[in-house]
């Protein structure tokens, strides 16, 4: 994987308190571990959302804590349908089967990742 700090990040519920007006808020956070001892280094905070938003918030928390794994499972999936082309295990599929671009896609996504 490239630089980026390794796994497993956790997706918390931090705490579900009342706003200025009165609305509900649930607030999750992402714990991502320090390298070397294992404490949190890094804590994203997602601001919560008023209470019927917090299945959009805790998706997009689970989301993010799943980034390191989808990393991984991305940058395997590609070198597996590289070789599984190139050594014959693979066919390619028919111009227009959407299929087609699940390689670019893969690599799109593993760029943004990257900021590239």
């Amino acid at each position: 994987m490239s630089e980026f700090t390794k796994g497993p990040w956790r997706a918390n519920v931090k705490c579900l308190h009342p706003d200025m007006g009165g609305n509900h808020q649930m607030t999750y956070s992402i714990r991502i571990p320090c390298n070397s001892v294992g404490r949190t280094i890094h804590t994203i905070w997602l601001g919560g959302g008023r209470i019927n938003d917090t299945k959009i918030v805790a998706a997009n928390a689970h989301l993010i804590a799943a980034a390191p794994d989808m990393y991984e499972a991305l940058e395997r999936a590609k070198v597996f349908i590289e070789n599984g082309i190139e050594f014959g295990y693979i066919q390619l599929p028919e111009q227009g089967d959407p299929a087609l671009e699940t390689p670019k896609l893969i690599s799109t996504a593993l760029a943004k990742a990257k900021g590239e």
